[in-house]
């Protein structure tokens, strides 16, 4: 059997690759490059190639297409390795906060769409297939409190449209669970590697840090035990790998994320930050330096009243202002030897990692 992947190119998707690589050894991975010509195509493979070794890449099939495009733009003739195709994991989106709702339709939402209807297609050659789909922990909106996993529709707003399509995408597949088997699994706040720090994409949580460091931020306006669910992308691969090869996991959605009594407080993260900062050159401040100025009665993520220097920063400040505690019983039960690592250990190797590259580029 073998395996489908969408967003390869992505942070996560291309860490998810590399562990299904190391995962499952016997499989082929079809991967979707968004390419209009063999030239393209190859210009797309090469740095993913570039990550794994000699024999995993001769698993890798590149495929040219787009998730935008009906028929992901393989052609109305399905060609015939697809009813080889019995796993699809789907993680290709647009992550913008500052998306427009045409560009987070025409990504988050139609690209789920023409998935569906590819695994669809494989169905109607005889061949059994499961897919599997990567959300997001913030189709929440601006609900806050206790959030459960079998949740989704609360009549929550939300605060851009990412969240939006992907609260939309989601209602797609669960609708679609009625005749093919599902599984939805919910990431938080997403930083790099637990073990090494590395990251593909410094976005998220890490544009407040580069804020900080380049003496864009003098002060943060949300309270300083503010509690953020963090979680490291080889837990989030590592997972979504454990819970798709357990047959009772279909047609259940799964919080990839801290969970209660594992997060961390926005103070304890500056203050992480800014030690790791000291042996840094360029860094502004040092621990002590930086003021916490919430706004007195309501959210800035609500009205506006961030401090200017957050100008530039808010769309960030709902993940910073909007408490949330997201409940993960189900995945903790379902996969009881895996478990999110504590971030105090690992996020020191996550922000040393981003210093010294820099924040991959200079503000």
């Amino acid at each position: 059997m073998d395996l489908f992947l969408t967003g390869a190119t992505g942070a996560v998707g291309g860490n998810l690759l590399r562990h299904l690589l190391d995962a499952r050894t016997d499989s082929s991975i079809y991967v979707l490059l968004r390419a209009s010509t063999d030239d393209e195509l190859r210009e797309r493979l090469l740095p993913i190639l570039a990550t794994v070794t000699a024999e995993q890449a001769c698993r890798i099939i590149p495929v040219a297409g787009d998730v935008m495009l009906r028929d992901l733009g393989l052609g109305a003739t399905q060609p015939a390795w697809i009813s080889r195709i019995g796993e699809i994991y789907h993680v290709a989106a647009c992550t913008s906060f500052c998306q427009s709702m045409d560009e987070a339709s025409r990504t988050n939402l139609a690209g789920t769409k023409h998935v569906i209807d590819f695994a669809r297609s494989i169905q109607e050659t005889g061949a059994a297939v499961r897919l599997h789909h990567v959300s997001t922990a913030y189709v929440s909106g601006k609900r806050t409190g206790y959030l459960k996993e079998n949740e989704l529709e609360s009549g929550q707003e939300f605060f851009n449209y990412y969240e939006w399509s992907k609260f939309e995408a989601e209602r797609l597949v669960r609708a679609a669970s009625a005749e093919l088997p599902v599984a939805i699994y919910r990431p938080g706040i997403i930083v790099g590697d637990s073990r090494t720090g590395h990251t593909s994409r410094f976005h998220g949580i890490y544009q407040i840090l580069r804020g900080i460091h380049y003496g864009l931020i003098d002060s943060l306006p949300c309270e300083p035990d503010f509690q953020l669910d963090i979680t490291p992308v080889d837990y989030v691969s590592d997972a979504i790998i454990g819970l798709s090869q357990l047959s009772g996991s279909a047609d259940k959605t799964f919080h990839l994320t801290a969970g209660p009594g594992n997060t961390l407080s926005l103070g304890e993260l500056v203050d992480i930050y800014l030690r790791e900062g000291t042996t840094c050159e360029g860094s502004k401040y040092r621990p002590g330096s930086l003021r916490f100025a919430p706004c007195v009665n309501d959210s800035p993520a609500r009205n506006g009243a961030a401090p200017h220097g957050w100008r530039r920063f808010s769309p960030y400040l709902p993940y910073v202002t909007c408490p949330k505690t997201f409940d993960n019983s189900v995945t903790r039960a379902t996969l009881p030897d895996l478990q999110a690592p504590d971030c105090r250990e690992y996020l020191p190797k996550v922000v040393r990692y981003a210093l010294e590259s820099g924040f991959a580029q200079v503000v």
